[in-house]
């Protein structure tokens, strides 16, 4: 499960990608993100992927707050190699043969323990 509540992303310099964001994704939905270029949409997946921080608001996967937790203590938590990776996607692969995002992303923080 995702919940994405009041996010908001300010990039120095003032720009603004998202402004009070939310949104819900439950176990096996399938969800879309459109928009035209511009509107946030990598911006939004950065933030579910904590791969960038909200300016406000927090992202929740599985009951984790994730926007609390840092990329060093991912990385860190992590401590396998490339192949590794590459073993754990053919793996997401063969349990989900179309993942979704959200088992992509559940996996992941999985797999580096930020979730159980």
């Amino acid at each position: 499960m995702i919940t994405v509540s009041h996010i908001s992303k300010r990039y120095p310099g003032g720009y603004e990608a998202l402004r009070n964001v939310s949104t819900h994704v439950d176990p096996g939905e399938m969800v879309f993100v459109t928009g035209h270029s511009g509107a946030g949409k990598s911006t939004l997946l950065k933030l579910i992927g904590g791969i960038e921080r909200p300016t406000s608001g927090s992202v929740v996967i599985n009951g984790k707050n994730i926007s609390e937790v840092t990329f060093s203590t991912i990385f860190s938590r992590l401590q396998i190699n490339k192949v590794s990776w590459i073993s754990a996607f053919i793996t997401i692969i063969g349990f989900f043969p179309e993942p979704s995002i959200s088992q992509i992303l559940v996996y992941f923080f999985v797999l580096s323990g930020v979730i159980r």
